[in-house]
């Protein structure tokens, strides 16, 4: 049993307890004692609507972070394929012949890795502006 939960059946104990007495105590006292114990109800409610509402605002941002956990999983995995590729890779030469065959090689295997990267990049971005 939760604490929210046993704090209501605390409540509605109390509740039920405070009705019974009701009868005992004079009209006016009655009519006041009943009109405070309307109130509190009223703010019980009031208090579990708004819990009702933080919790499913948490359901929603908990799947939000594994969402953007997953798609951050994926460009690490994306960063650690191209930091391979790019370790094993000869430094940038200054020839212009051997730079243009340096550029033709990362052309093969660039513009997937670019892909991944932009869609990566794109649900960061939708993430921090929703």
């Amino acid at each position: 049993m939760s604490d929210c939960e046993t704090l209501e059946t605390q409540a509605d104990s109390l509740d039920a307890h405070a009705q019974s007495v009701l009868p005992l105590c004079s009209p006016d006292l009655s009519r006041s004692l009943s009109r405070s114990l309307g109130d509190l109800s009223a703010r019980r409610e009031r208090v579990r609507q708004g819990v009702a509402a933080r919790a499913a605002r948490l359901d929603e941002a908990s799947g939000a972070v594994a969402r953007f956990h997953a798609r951050l999983s994926d460009l690490m995995t994306w960063l650690s394929a191209a930091e391979q590729g790019l370790s094993g890779a000869e430094p940038v030469s200054r020839d212009l012949g051997v730079l243009a065959n340096q550029m033709d090689t990362h052309k093969v295997w660039g513009p997937p890795l670019s892909l991944a990267f932009a869609a990566a990049l794109f649900s960061l971005m939708l993430h921090f502006i929703s």
